[in-house]
């Protein structure tokens, strides 16, 4: 992918990524091709890449490839001992 050069380039990394199988709980309708978990060193470096004038050049393709997408923040946290 285009953007891959400015992701790696603030020290992005891929963490996860997957075919969704099921949908367990949410929208019956709602249909996902690809999900995936990316991590970054800091909140500082997600803002460098979106602003770099590089990315902003190029991400238009990715907002025209994909018909619906989520991007969510996440506080790091340590997994839990026990489910629930």
């Amino acid at each position: 992918a285009a953007s891959a050069p400015f992701f790696t380039g603030v020290g992005g990394r891929m963490v996860l990524s997957g075919a969704p199988l099921l949908m367990v709980i949410g929208p019956e309708k709602e249909r996902w091709d690809v999900i995936f978990v990316a991590e970054y060193p800091n909140s500082a470096a997600f803002v460098d890449m979106v602003k770099n004038p590089g990315y902003q050049a190029i991400v238009h393709h990715r907002q025209a490839a994909v018909k619906d997408s989520r991007l969510i923040r996440l506080k790091p946290g340590e997994p839990a001992r026990v489910f629930g």
